[in-house]
């Protein structure tokens, strides 16, 4: 199911007829340098295909909350499917053609398609390697902020968006809203500590709900840094806190695993 008018509009708005190529990439070589730095200590020289993390997790939705088992699982940073809890909560993420899309299943069983304005962050977003290769992207423009502290850690604040030309500036600014991510890197490890974004509401494409995604003890599992402990904070209130025991790098995961049966 789509959701009305407005998605209807987006879809247009994102065929070839709308969007010309992209622009050439805004570079801040300060902002680059940092993002490399980060890729460089999160996978070295270690190419990462697929991902697939287990533990325990609880899922905040209201008006319930689901705990248990968690799995989350990664091909390359286009697919990405989620399983949480005995209730078997589950959303799967693909954005690997020009128009992403994502679908959630619950407790019931029912599934239901996102709405296109809530997939254009990286597929992954529980993976910090997505975040910081769609910021080095070929269509990124990529700003350096400034020097912070977040959440207790000196950091160094990065922010990007997709750089495309569109045929009107309103879609422009749009598109651009829908991209934005704010990344904050360790400035001594220079591994991402959290990253920020926003999503909307299903019918109402201009209310932002923020998003905060934080990433802590890192652990080396075959050359890649994975954080075991990731939450996601929306609009202020921890709505998923993951504790894992495992990870599995390069395990070659199918395709087939990111579909909802």
């Amino acid at each position: 199911m789509r959701y009305g008018a407005l998605v209807v509009l987006l879809i247009v708005l994102l065929s070839s007829s709308a969007i010309a190529q992209s622009a050439s990439p805004s570079i801040n070589p300060q902002a680059t340098s940092i993002l490399q730095l980060s890729l460089a200590s999160l996978v070295g020289n270690t190419p990462l295909q697929d991902l697939k993390l287990t533990g325990s997790a609880q899922w905040s939705t209201a008006p319930s909350d689901s705990s248990g088992p968690v799995t989350l699982e990664a091909l390359s940073t286009n697919l990405s499917r989620i399983d949480v809890g005995v209730a078997s909560i589950t959303e799967v993420r693909d954005s690997s053609s020009s128009i992403p899309v994502g679908w959630w299943k619950d407790a019931e069983g029912n599934v239901r398609e996102m709405p296109t304005h809530n997939c254009w962050s990286p597929a992954s977003w529980f993976l910090p390697y997505g975040f910081i290769t769609a910021a080095l992207g070929n269509d990124a423009v990529v700003l350096y902020v400034r020097r912070e502290t977040q959440n207790g850690i000196a950091v160094d604040h990065v922010r990007y968006y997709r750089n495309v030309t569109a045929k009107t500036a309103a879609f422009a600014a749009l598109l651009r809203q829908l991209t934005t991510v704010d990344l904050f890197l360790d400035v001594t490890t220079h591994l991402p500590v959290s990253v920020s974004f926003n999503l909307h509401p299903d019918e109402d494409i201009n209310t932002d709900l923020p998003v905060e995604v934080r990433f802590s003890d890192y652990r080396v599992v075959n050359g890649i840094r994975v954080p075991f402990r990731i939450q996601r904070f929306l609009q202020g209130g921890l709505q998923f806190d993951a504790t894992l025991d495992s990870a599995i790098v390069n395990g070659g995961l199918p395709t087939t695993e990111f579909t909802l049966q």
